[in-house]
């Protein structure tokens, strides 16, 4: 008996060094992937002459994620971005590739669920609230290239590579300020401009620079766009 309990301790013992080891790395790379995440972005901000107004990156490589608790981008005269609450899941491979290069590779293939997204246009004076969201895409998405988006009129930078995407949002809100010189009171307004449920899938192909939209659903109160299996030839 007394055997017993000894090689019991033992293996007890072992296991909660183990448990200790990787709970210790888990925290340290997760500190050092939320600052490296952290210092990157400042850096596509700096690099672009976007205001970099607050980021707070949380990590977890054992669960395989991290959340981007607050993101808020600002560029004078053109847009405010805030991202709030915005969790992105890893595959086992990202993990590793960041350990070994420091490189997550989230330009190729990520799903996210974010909180909250505001995009502000500055230029045309519009706000889009996107509310409880989630987004899978799959393609090519280089950070070079996504840091120079910062109006609708930029997305061509993207026609250079495949994309896959399937965003969905459980309300979308768009304001404007001036509604009421189209003759419109606040209730009306917010009956014109809130949807439910808002679903966009669609891929891009670079070879032949065709875009399928294979759904898009947006329905509110007042005003619904539903159209599937559209394909566009962008030139």
């Amino acid at each position: 008996m007394k055997k017993f309990f000894k090689k019991a301790s033992i293996y007890i013992l072992v296991m909660l060094l183990a448990a200790g080891i990787i709970f210790g790395l888990n925290y340290y790379y997760g500190q050092k992937i939320s600052k490296d995440i952290e210092k990157e972005i400042s850096k596509i901000a700096e690099n672009n002459n976007y205001q970099l107004r607050l980021v707070e990156v949380e990590t977890n490589p054992l669960l395989q994620e991290m959340m981007i608790q607050n993101l808020n981008l600002f560029k004078a005269d053109q847009f405010n971005l805030i991202i709030n609450l915005a969790e992105i899941k890893f595959s086992w491979q990202q993990v590793l590739n960041y350990i070994r290069y420091q490189n997550f590779e989230l330009d190729k293939n990520f799903e996210s669920t974010v909180k909250q997204i505001n995009y502000s246009n500055l230029q045309d004076n519009y706000q889009l609230n996107f509310s409880d969201t989630e987004v899978n895409y799959q393609g090519n998405l280089p950070k070079e290239k996504l840091a120079q988006i910062s109006t609708i009129q930029d997305l061509y930078l993207l026609m250079e590579d495949n994309h896959n995407l399937d965003f969905r949002a459980a309300e979308v809100k768009y304001d404007f300020p001036y509604y009421r010189s189209y003759g419109l009171n606040n209730e009306n307004w917010n009956r014109l401009s809130t949807f439910n449920d808002f679903i966009l899938r669609a891929n891009y192909k670079q070879k032949n620079k065709k875009l399928n939209i294979e759904e898009f659903n947006l329905s509110g109160e007042l005003l619904k766009v539903i159209f599937k299996q559209i394909s566009l030839i962008l030139i």
